[in-house]
């Protein structure tokens, strides 16, 4: 249906990636992408799989088992902070993979808690991921999670400083 509606790249949520390597639930997990990413070849679609708050490492190895050059990778800070997981660290391990980046912060709202907030109002350290996407050449698409017009405006204001 993307193909007949013109873009040529479509987010999906990957969903809970089961822990165990040999599970059931992560070889569907494996063939259902295999086919996604086999389908995406053929018709020239580019399918980025959203994370959300998954181990960036193992869907990364999972993907490195399929041979589809298809299947990538949505990139957000934000997801990733708030699921207690290191985005410098997600970036790295997926960066050959990644075909958006949803620009967004996080903030920690509790001693045990972090809460998504306007981009540059929050604890990710954007200066630092300037680095990173430069160090891996980043060229892909950057989308910005915003409430209103002025908190968008405001984001592609702070990206357009931070990413100079």
């Amino acid at each position: 249906m993307a193909f007949d509606l013109g873009p040529r790249l479509i987010i999906i949520p990957i969903g809970k990636i089961a822990e165990k390597e040999d599970s059931p639930e992560r070889n569907m997990l494996k063939e259902a992408l295999l086919n996604l990413g086999k389908f995406g070849d053929r018709i020239g679609v580019i399918v980025a799989l959203d994370l959300g708050g998954e181990d960036p490492a193992i869907a990364g190895e999972i993907l490195a088992k399929l041979d589809t050059g298809s299947l990538a990778m949505t990139y957000n800070p934000a997801s990733l902070a708030v699921a207690g997981r290191n985005p410098h660290d997600a970036l790295r391990a997926l960066h050959r993979r990644v075909a958006m980046v949803h620009a967004q912060d996080a903030r920690r709202i509790s001693p045990n808690r972090m809460g998504a907030v306007p981009l540059g109002h929050g604890d990710i350290d954007w200066l630092q991921l300037a680095a990173d996407f430069t160090e891996i050449d980043y060229r892909g698409w950057w989308t910005i999670l915003a409430d209103d017009r002025a908190e968008a405006k405001a984001s592609v204001a702070f990206l357009q400083r931070v990413m100079a």
